[in-house]
């Protein structure tokens, strides 16, 4: 009984050839698997490196219109200021030409009539100048 359990026991040369192919077979399968699982993370290391390079660009073009929107918005408020401005220059303008107006009763003096005919050139222009940036 002792001598057949230990023949039992010891392996035969068809059994460790098989053994020896199942392990080699087995080994192979897994360097396989292994080199196809490294692509993978080189490809996924490849694409972040690709994303965070697409995210710095956004993040500087989102910067660079940031500060476009401001400079617009600069210009936009000195604008509307110069219209202001203008609104208010065509104002005193025109009280001005017609307190002249409406006080000469008699003719004017020629000395201040090419004046009076210059501020409203000047009071026409200014108005137009308000229009078109009203327009705008």
């Amino acid at each position: 009984p002792g001598a057949q359990e230990r023949m039992a026991a010891v392996p035969t040369p068809l059994e460790l050839s098989l053994a020896w192919t199942r392990f080699r077979a087995m080994a192979q399968d897994l360097r396989r698997k292994g080199a196809e699982l490294q692509q993978r993370v080189d490809s996924a290391a490849q694409k972040e490196q690709e994303a965070q390079a697409e995210l710095r660009r956004f993040r500087g073009d989102l910067a660079e219109e940031q500060a476009r929107a401001k400079e617009l918005q600069v210009a936009a408020r000195r604008a509307d200021d110069e219209r202001d401005a203008q609104v208010a220059r065509v104002a005193v303008l025109r009280e001005v030409i017609s307190r002249c107006g409406g006080e000469a009763k008699e003719p004017p003096a020629p000395g201040p009539q090419p004046e009076i005919e210059a501020a409203r050139k000047q009071a026409s222009s200014l108005e137009e100048v308000v229009k078109a940036k009203n327009v705008v």
